[in-house]
């Protein structure tokens, strides 16, 4: 679409920014205006291109102040021989609603027993009974810490409280929030805690780019991340997956907004909260590693929520 080959074409052109700027909010108030006057049937066509559209303001303004960072670090060698996993907990939010998960989520556990991390916590939803006992059964002695949080749902799935309930349980000042079917290398782990050492507030340790591994045994077999097929896809709006936060400002925020239910749109909410409560964040230029499954919807009224907060946004 044109507003994403706009977000794509910024880095290129950022000594521009401004008037990209203004032309994008001049196109907001534009569609918004349009937006007022359509159908109900109308509005949900579009819904997702509202999304899109009002995102664009926030994001270049985030853009702008992440490649001022990233200027600043360039002349910067980061030493991460201090870092330590003992340090760090690893929240993994998960619902075994299909097979593919639970393939997905015992990959994702043994890379991480690979590397090395010491403590995980899986909160889990289901729905009739819990169904994360393989885990205790398999991992218990396999890291310093494992728990996992069992909730029941009452609903919709709500992501948003499972990451809440695993970053309360956690004791470590630092969490790793990450999806029960996304990986890293391990130096970004390194990287990307020694970051929060050193004052950022979240570390997104990748830039919305997400390579979709398409042979996961042979993942599985080397965990070599330069040699695996993978698709490469670039999401303008992914602002979850995978996230380094330090606990108190997680908490100083209010956490995850539990006001979304079913899937999408918590994680963009989410930085809007970073963005407008002046905590230092950085998104590194990397790619996030995502093993493959049925895609899910995003729930309407996440969507509705989203806009709204960006509206908010739009009147500080």
């Amino acid at each position: 679409s044109i507003l994403v080959d706009k977000y794509r074409k910024l880095e290129d052109e950022i000594d521009n920014t401004n008037k990209v700027k203004n032309q994008l909010k001049k196109d907001h108030t534009e569609l918004g205006q349009k937006y007022i006057k359509l159908s109900n049937d109308s509005k949900k066509q579009i819904h997702r291109l509202v999304r899109k559209e009002t995102y664009q303001n926030i994001a270049i303004q985030s853009l702008l102040k992440e490649n001022e960072i990233l200027q600043n670090m360039e002349n910067n060698i980061i030493d991460c021989s201090n870092v330590s996993f003992d340090d760090l907990t690893i929240v993994i939010p998960y619902k075994g609603t299909e097979d593919a998960r639970k393939i997905n989520l015992r990959i994702v556990l043994d890379y991480l027993v690979y590397i090395n991390i010491k403590n995980i916590i899986i909160s889990e939803e289901y729905d009739h009974e819990p169904t994360t006992d393989w885990i205790l059964e398999e991992y218990e002695n396999k890291f310093s810490l494992l728990k996992v949080i069992s909730t029941k749902s009452d609903g919709l799935f709500s992501r948003s409280n499972l990451i809440n309930n695993g970053v309360e349980e956690s004791t470590t000042s630092y969490i790793c929030i990450q999806d029960g079917d996304v990986v890293l290398p391990k130096n970004l782990y390194e990287y990307s805690l020694n970051l929060l050492y050193s004052g950022f507030d979240l570390v997104y340790p990748f830039n919305r780019k997400v390579n979709q591994i398409l042979d996961k045994q042979n993942f599985m077999r080397k965990y070599d991340f330069e040699n695996i097929l993978i698709k490469s896809e670039f999401r303008p709006n992914s602002d979850g997956g995978m996230q380094f936060v330090k606990k108190e400002s997680f908490m100083k925020i209010g956490g995850y907004n539990t006001n979304f239910k079913g899937w999408g749109s918590e994680d963009n909410e989410f930085i809007l909260r970073v963005i407008l409560g002046d905590l230092k964040y950085i998104r590194l230029n990397n790619s996030l590693y995502h093993l493959k499954h049925n895609k899910d919807t995003t729930t309407q009224n996440n969507d509705d929520l989203l806009i709204k907060s960006y509206k908010l946004y739009d009147t500080q």
